[in-house]
């Protein structure tokens, strides 16, 4: 599946203005509850990789992340049991998910197929 995930839901984050504080505090977080020896067996998203990437992103150029990334729909929530709302998937209103965006069905992750 191909596709670009959100830094934002990724970090656990409603998209937003951030400042690089506030950006390593979710990362810390997101890695807290998602690192690899942490994890149960389930394939979840998002994996370490994807938390990693997702700091990346919203320290690089934080404002054409929001632009972008805006009207993804939150999934992952790293501050409260659960983490996730399970199952997501087909809970998710028809009208949260824009025509571009679909979500994988074994991990979660909602994917911006288009561009």
């Amino acid at each position: 599946m191909n596709g670009t995930f959100s830094p934002f839901d990724a970090l656990g984050l409603p998209a937003g203005n951030y400042d690089s504080i506030e950006v390593a505090r979710a990362f810390k977080r997101a890695i807290a509850v998602r690192h690899p020896d942490k994890q149960d067996d389930r394939v979840r998203w998002p994996q370490a990789h994807h938390i990693h990437d997702a700091r990346d992103m919203l320290l690089s150029n934080p404002d054409a992340a929001f632009e972008r990334y805006k009207g993804y729909p939150q999934t992952f929530f790293p501050d409260h049991e659960p983490y996730f709302r399970e199952p997501i998937y087909p809970e998710l209103p028809d009208d949260v998910l824009k025509p571009e965006m679909m979500q994988c069905e074994t991990c979660q992750m909602v994917l911006d197929c288009g561009d």
